[in-house]
């Protein structure tokens, strides 16, 4: 399912901006691509699919831009299932709800703009999760101020959190595995970072000094992890 093309048309007629006829639609085995010339304000049209292979809002090298100065909401509420991957990479998006989806093979949020990303019901992810706003300080995301994963209980890949320069809550109250690396950069508000189930990090846990708020990190069941290395300016305990 593609919808739109990458190039945003000169004339605002050329553009799609009502999904509706698309309502009926529960499965969708390959992807779902939305591309740059898509107008609409949400995708309310997709409201009742369950499954799909991919979704992409963009892709990790290409931003989605559709030109406007509002910000398009991402909300798809009977989504429980990709089998692939997730990707919004966009500054022209403001929310992101998947209130439905339990699983996905792989996770990538990207934007300065985003201020919410609600997935309430995610269990596993089997490969990367990343919550982001490129590598750079100049191009933080400071919308959003808290991250939440109430239900996640694994990651099979790396899980990154960087350049969220007002983000100052995270909750991941169930985590126990990431079988990768656990990544936090530019993360300057953060003042806890707690993980009280987590048992298990295959890769290293990286605490660099730009996470300058750092006071706490919590980790009381932790049993394994392939290395830590926490700068020495953040002078942050481990509990």
């Amino acid at each position: 399912l593609i919808i739109g093309e990458k190039t945003v048309p000169a004339t605002e007629y050329d553009t799609v901006k009502n999904l509706s006829s698309l309502a009926s639609l529960t499965e969708v085995r390959g992807n779902i691509v939305i591309n740059n010339s898509f107008g609409g304000m949400n995708l309310d049209g997709l409201h009742n699919v369950r499954y799909a292979g991919n979704l992409y809002i963009g892709d990790e090298e290409n931003a989605f831009d559709n030109g406007k100065e509002s910000l398009l909401s991402i909300e798809l509420p009977a989504l429980e299932t990709v089998a692939g991957q997730i990707t919004v990479n966009s500054e022209k998006v403001g929310r992101i709800c998947f209130s439905a989806l339990s699983e996905a093979m792989s996770l990538y949020v990207n934007g300065k703009n985003f201020n919410e990303v609600s997935l309430p019901l995610l269990k596993t992810v089997y490969g990367n999760l990343t919550v982001s706003s490129g590598a750079a300080a100049s191009a933080a995301n400071s919308e959003m101020t808290e991250f939440s994963l109430p239900a996640l209980e694994s990651v099979g890949g790396n899980f990154t959190l960087q350049t969220l320069s007002n983000l100052s809550s995270l909750s991941l109250p169930v985590l126990k595995t990431i079988s990768g690396k656990l990544n936090f950069k530019l993360l300057p508000l953060v003042e806890i970072i707690s993980f009280p189930a987590l048992e298990r990090v295959g890769g290293t846990i990286a605490v660099p000094y730009d996470m300058s708020g750092l006071k706490s990190l919590q980790m009381p069941g932790l049993k394994e992890a392939g290395a830590i290395d926490i700068d020495g300016r953040n002078n942050a305990p481990i509990i």
